[in-house]
């Protein structure tokens, strides 16, 4: 990572928001692009065409990822696209759609409770006692990719003080949250 002071880190960071999405390329590396928009948000990703298609993978945001590690997972993804005639956004997705078709919703549920509410919420406790008291009863053994608003339709639920939940627009968000956390973790 170039050192806070260098030229390169002072450049990058102060690239100010524009009123459309921006990029830069690296010219000391091929295929590596910094994207901004106009949040102010700052990504890299790598850029490579096959069979004529342009493919995009995100590496990280900046100041997370730095200069130096987007170089060198630039170079690795490329020298797997140039020797080994793989496609790393297509095999991507395969392995996130088979990640999607094998869990239910209790897996993400567990890692949602595990890996965010328990460190990031007070209320933590609330959250498990909802997922296990009205989610996973009639989720629980659905394939996590299934929960689109549309196609999700559980009984209304009752939560304690007589409090009517709808059509479980608490636990939706529950679980959504669960499958977001997920392919994040991936």
């Amino acid at each position: 990572m170039p050192a806070r002071g260098s030229s390169s880190y002072q450049f990058l960071n102060s690239l100010k928001p524009r009123e459309v999405t921006f990029e830069l390329t690296d010219a000391g590396c091929p295929g590596l692009r910094m994207r901004g928009n106009k949040t102010g948000s700052k990504s890299w990703d790598f850029v490579y065409r096959r069979d004529g298609k342009l493919y995009r993978w995100t590496l990280g945001t900046f100041p997370g990822t730095s200069l130096e590690s987007a170089r060198t997972q630039v170079s690795k993804k490329r020298e797997a696209v140039k020797k080994d005639g793989r496609n790393p956004v297509v095999e991507e997705r395969r392995r996130k759609a088979q990640l999607d078709a094998q869990s239910t919703v209790r897996e993400p549920s567990d890692l949602y409770i595990e890996n965010h509410a328990k460190p990031r919420k007070r209320t933590w406790k609330e959250d498990k006692r909802i997922l296990d008291k009205d989610v996973i009863p009639v989720w629980g053994e659905m394939r996590a990719g299934c929960q689109r608003r549309h196609r999700a339709s559980p009984p209304p639920v009752r939560a304690p003080g007589h409090r009517c939940l709808g059509d479980g627009a608490q636990s939706r968000q529950l679980v959504l949250q669960c499958r977001r956390l997920q392919r994040e973790r991936v």
